[in-house]
């Protein structure tokens, strides 16, 4: 196959976070970028020149791009009569085995085959298990009888800093074979600083795994010793505090709730991968479930000291601050958040309980569509309520001046923050506000 040397034109299929930072930075780094997508709230955003989600800086690249025409978005894939590289960044679910769905992958390679060219480019950005490149799109793109290149390049990107990342990020890309792997490296050499060429699709497909599920297994650890350490009556944070302290040869994290669309999956995609193996991803998936306890294992132990107190006599109001599946850096998306399990523990433990959320940055109307309460500020939040739960690590929620907020509490309340011991006291109305692995309630 000759080379290409003008991949000036790039299709990205799927525009949700992933999908549309990528497809915004290259329309800002020269390239003409048509997104596929089929959410109409995409188009509309797109059309009032901004993004459907919160993204620091973005909304002006995004206003540039489509004014400029450099960025444009359908909803469904058409032949073109030039050469195009095809970037697949469709959304990659899991179900309540753990099992990866497949469909849009397939799907979408499907309509790739139909609608390009002899030698067109196809680049696979979605999160998928080992194999899927070679033994799943491939064949699809196979039965075309068109000439292509198959690369598999792993998105990376920490939401909040998608075009810092994108710039300073090296890129991984691994090919079906040299010439799709070098014709990738050339495609990112132009848009970021160092590109890393591995052996082969599997290599790269394992790269965005093993990232990820690393970062889970190094929370799960944190997340474990502060249940061990609030069991035993004693501060996890004084303690990981006292083992980090100029000891080179320990870093453990501080705990707290772990989810998102990443890290709440792909543990399982790894796993899912490997079920056919003589080895198993028995460490990454022992620590993916050690993240799902820490919710229910926190909500239950707070809310049953409230009930101890007679807390629910008084109010039945319980209060969420942070629905996101982070706080910092900001983000609106609420996909994988453990503020679900959160809400689901709340009503287990007592269906009569009266929850209430409130997040700054996450959109009303999508938090409402999952059934949530929404208060409109933090004071609407905090007035009366017996228990309050601050899920993320969001800059409003830090420092607060609980001197203030607790005269608005329900007298005896509890604060339960998931992230920062800095503010653990006893206020007016005998208010305590405690934290994650600090064992003071």
């Amino acid at each position: 196959m000759e080379d290409n040397n003008n991949d000036n034109n790039v299709c990205v299929i799927g525009l949700g976070y992933v999908g549309l930072t990528l497809a915004g930075y290259m329309a800002k780094h020269g390239l003409l970028v048509e997104g596929i997508e089929i959410n109409p709230q995409v188009h509309a955003a797109l059309a009032e020149g901004r993004a459907h989600f919160h993204e620091f800086g973005f909304d002006e690249v995004v206003q540039e791009v489509t004014r400029n025409g450099s960025l444009t978005a359908s909803y469904a894939l058409q032949p073109r009569d030039f050469n195009r590289i095809y970037i697949i960044t469709v959304g990659t679910n899991i179900n309540d085995v753990g099992a990866v769905n497949l469909e849009p992958i397939r799907q979408v390679s499907a309509g790739i085959a139909e609608a390009m060219r002899d030698g067109d480019m196809i680049l696979l950005r979605s999160t998928v298990k080992l194999g899927v490149t070679r033994d799943v799109v491939k064949p699809i793109l196979d039965q075309s009888g068109k000439r292509y290149d198959l690369a598999f390049c792993p998105e990376r990107t920490l939401e909040g800093r998608a075009l810092e990342e994108l710039a300073s990020l090296p890129q991984v890309v691994g090919g079906i074979d040299e010439h799709s792997a070098q014709r990738a490296k050339r495609l990112f050499e132009r848009l970021t600083k160092e590109v890393v060429v591995v052996d082969s699709v599997e290599e790269a497909e394992m790269v965005k795994l093993v990232n990820n599920t690393d970062r889970d297994v190094m929370f799960a650890y944190a997340n474990e010793v502060a249940m061990l350490c609030e069991v035993a009556g004693i501060s996890s944070r004084n303690v990981i505090r006292a083992v980090n302290h100029n000891y080179p040869r320990s870093s453990v994290r501080f705990p707290g709730p772990v989810g998102g669309p990443c890290l709440g999956k792909d543990g399982y995609i790894l796993a899912e991968g490997f079920a056919d193996k003589p080895v198993h991803a028995d460490i990454m998936i022992t620590a993916r479930r050690r993240n799902e306890e820490l919710v229910n294992f926190t909500t239950r132990s707070v809310l049953e000291k409230a009930k101890a107190r007679g807390l629910f006599a008084r109010s039945t109001k319980v209060s969420v601050l942070g629905t996101a599946f982070k706080g910092r850096p900001e983000t609106s998306d609420l996909r994988g958040s453990m503020v679900y399990q959160l809400l689901d523990a709340v009503r287990l433990f007592d269906p009569g309980l009266d929850i209430r959320v409130f997040d700054p940055v996450a959109r009303r109307d999508e938090m409402e569509a999952d059934g949530m309460v929404v208060e409109a500020t933090l004071e609407a939040a905090l007035k009366d309520a017996a228990v309050v739960f601050i899920q993320t690590n969001h800059i409003n929620f830090e420092n607060l001046n609980w001197s203030k907020y607790s005269h608005m509490l329900c007298e005896q309340a509890i604060v339960y923050d998931y992230w920062d011991n800095q503010r653990l006291g006893v206020y007016a109305n005998s208010v305590a506000v405690t934290s994650l692995g600090n064992s003071a309630l």
